[in-house]
């Protein structure tokens, strides 16, 4: 997953803004940051930016790359 994709978080809908490795040298470990669109869920709290941040990918569904889809 990257910057611009489209992910659904439980049932919520959300684009990833930021990609960030927290990891150490022998293993990575990203976490990502959403824009929610429409309204966010109630229980998590947002970030002083209005995003949210901390989202690891076993969490999120990828719904769609930020890549043109060109089939049509």
């Amino acid at each position: 997953m990257k910057v611009g994709d489209l992910v659904e978080y439980k049932t919520w809908k959300a684009i990833i803004t930021d990609k960030v490795n927290k990891g150490r040298p022998e293993r990575d470990l990203f976490l990502y940051t959403l824009h929610f669109l429409g309204n966010p869920p109630e229980f998590l709290r947002r970030g002083h930016d209005g995003y949210f941040s901390g989202f690891q990918c076993w969490e999120l569904e990828l719904l769609s790359t930020g890549q043109p889809d060109e089939s049509w």
